[in-house]
């Protein structure tokens, strides 16, 4: 995820028995981010808190303002979306206009960081009897053939293509669906950012960001409850499309591209560190805004976009600013630890919530109105994230690489 490994070291491009000129070496890595990796945890964490408290007492009880921030957690994946496209090309880009960017080993090293969380988070729900999960139809009412179909697709990480099986198994694995289809273009935009000047870049973000924002208000306009906030849509062809379509959530996965190639143009733009400050301070007040005021705002486009802005300010000013209170304090290691997790924590917590419900684990049984027992289950999450990370995904994704040559290491 945003957490960045070292590459294998360089091998020299001087060959004095060539004839020719040797292939260029492979560059040395960027530096580490280590602030933007502890970010993730935190946009896992509110993912997850939103998820687990949806039901509580507690909750429909708390303050509007906590209600608010809380319901809106959902807004966090596109801060993913955003985050994954800006260290992609921050890792990639000068690979790229040095013609050292390897294809296939960039594909191999998105397999094996989502795809060992990606089984194990499918196993542990098939473990808790959910064969499959669907939130529009009951078990008993699936077709074999669409319960395959279905298997098919959450295997081939394509399921969220087809917005109805979006849910299926593993529900918040719709995201790497939508993510693995950003990989598969990742090339392509690499190519088309190297290539080309800033300015094209920013616009082809913008007109992107555009788009999405277009068709997103012209749901919201024939849809209905289309303007209400923090809702649950009247679950349609297009409300699910609006929701888990990799086409509606590529704006924000461009965005993070053009954000990181400003970050690479940084000294000649005058970017500095104050400017990062800046950034981060204004990037969160307007965050806090908008989730404050999540009532407000239409779901659909509080749920895709209404966010994207700030959330890219956000992650170019931390970039901005790694000495700074807000960079020393995100870079503390264990803070670092819990981000590098992160993926781990959001791929898995659906499996909990799942065994906690089927084993009667209500938003009543622990605790003042269920808080206790929501705090416990959101730990445990954390604590089977720092485990399955260290002790199943990490050597799973060490086996996946070296199966290949020189892959590319980094996460995203």
């Amino acid at each position: 995820m945003a957490q960045l490994a070292p590459l294998a070291p360089a091998r020299s491009s001087y060959d004095l028995t060539a004839a020719r000129p040797a292939p260029p070496a492979r560059r040395a890595a960027s530096p580490l981010l280590p602030a933007l990796t502890t970010t993730r945890f935190f946009a896992a964490l509110m993912v997850v808190v939103f998820h687990t408290s949806a039901d509580t007492p507690f909750l429909a009880q708390a303050p509007r303002s906590v209600r608010a921030v809380i319901t809106a957690g959902y807004v966090w994946v596109g801060y993913f979306f955003i985050l994954s496209g800006f260290i992609l090309t921050y890792q990639y880009l000068e690979r790229e206009r040095s013609g050292d960017f390897d294809t296939p080993a960039f594909w191999r090293a998105r397999i094996a960081r989502i795809y060992p969380g990606h089984v194990l988070g499918f196993l542990l729900v098939l473990l808790v009897g959910v064969l499959p999960v669907h939130f529009a139809a009951p078990v008993e009412a699936i077709p074999p053939a669409q319960a395959a179909l279905d298997i098919g697709l959450t295997a081939l990480l394509s399921h969220a293509w087809v917005p109805q099986f979006a849910l299926t198994f593993n529900f918040p694995s719709w995201s790497l669906a939508v993510e693995w289809t950003f990989y598969l273009a990742f090339p392509a935009l690499l190519a088309f950012n190297a290539r080309g000047s800033l300015r094209r870049m920013v616009l082809f973000a913008a007109i992107a960001l555009a788009l999405e924002t277009a068709v997103t208000l012209a749901y919201c306009a024939s849809a209905p409850q289309g303007w209400d906030g923090n809702t649950t849509l009247v679950k349609t062809t297009a409300s699910l499309f609006i929701k888990f379509s990799p086409v509606m959530r590529l704006g924000e996965f461009v965005t993070g591209i053009a954000l990181a190639r400003i970050y690479s143009e940084r000294a000649r733009l005058g970017l500095t560190a104050r400017h990062g400050a800046l950034m981060i301070a204004l990037s969160a007040a307007i965050i806090v805004a908008g989730l404050l005021e999540s009532y407000s705002i239409p779901f659909a486009l509080m749920h895709d976009v209404a966010l994207s802005l700030p959330f890219a300010a956000m992650i170019l000013g931390i970039a901005l600013a790694p000495a700074g209170v807000v960079g020393r304090t995100l870079s503390r290691p264990w803070l670092v630890q819990l981000g590098d997790a992160s993926y781990s924590l959001y791929i898995l917590h659906g499996s909990l919530i799942l065994l906690a419900t089927y084993t009667g684990f209500s938003a009543h049984s622990v605790g003042w109105n269920g808080l206790v027992g929501r705090v416990l289950l959101v730990a445990s999450a954390i604590a089977l994230a720092l485990v399955s990370n260290r002790y199943i995904e990490a050597p799973a994704r060490a086996w996946i690489l070296q199966r290949g040559s020189a892959p590319n290491r980094v996460t995203a």
